[in-house]
């Protein structure tokens, strides 16, 4: 069994095998989403996707979870869905309750989203410019750190996602410095 449901083991199961770490998957939003993992099961970009699909709201994924799906963060996001929307859109109910996904307005990053199986995603740039600007730094930065040297996203379209950012909206000086902290990083010669 791939993935486990509630319907399949039933809820107290589900709950309590969540619970004990007998599931993985979905962070703080697992038991809403009814989707997890066996421990030992290997989360697969088409496994992952159906995981995030169930509460995917209207709008593009981004940040962690975004490239959670892609297979570029090696772990599950922990804290919020964030998911990006066009600036005065109605949002239309979405699977998980408030609180589990965190909406932002941002326009190029609608732009540049991508259509990948039943989600839409927003592209890898601009994904981790919204995990360095929204979630822990402590998970944003290595995965960051990992696309520059892996390749995953250039300097310039890192730069470019940052810059897209609007000015007056809290957090951009610590995406900036995070972004610059993470670029200057990566550039450095590995020791060996």
């Amino acid at each position: 069994m791939f993935l486990v449901t509630p319907h399949t083991v039933g809820d107290v199961a589900f709950a309590r095998m969540t619970r004990d770490a007998v599931l993985v998957g979905g962070g703080a939003w697992s038991p809403f989403v009814g989707h997890a993992l066996p421990h030992d099961q290997v989360a697969e970009a088409s496994l992952r996707t159906l995981m995030v699909a169930a509460c995917q709201p209207h709008g593009a994924l981004t940040g962690l979870a975004s490239l959670w799906v892609r297979g570029l963060h090696p772990h599950e996001p922990l804290g919020n869905l964030h998911v990006v929307v066009y600036r005065g859109s109605h949002l239309r109910a979405a699977a998980a309750p408030q609180g589990y996904i965190a909406y932002h307005s941002h326009s190029a990053a609608m732009r540049a989203a991508e259509p990948w199986g039943p989600l839409t995603l927003t592209s890898v740039p601009h994904a981790l410019a919204d995990a360095l600007r929204f979630e822990a730094l402590d998970q944003a930065m290595p995965t960051a750190y990992a696309c520059l040297r892996r390749g995953h996203v250039s300097v310039s379209a890192l730069r470019a996602a940052v810059g897209s950012h609007t000015a007056h909206l809290e957090g951009l000086e610590r995406l900036r410095s995070a972004a610059d902290a993470v670029i200057v990083a990566a550039r450095r010669p590995r020791r060996r």
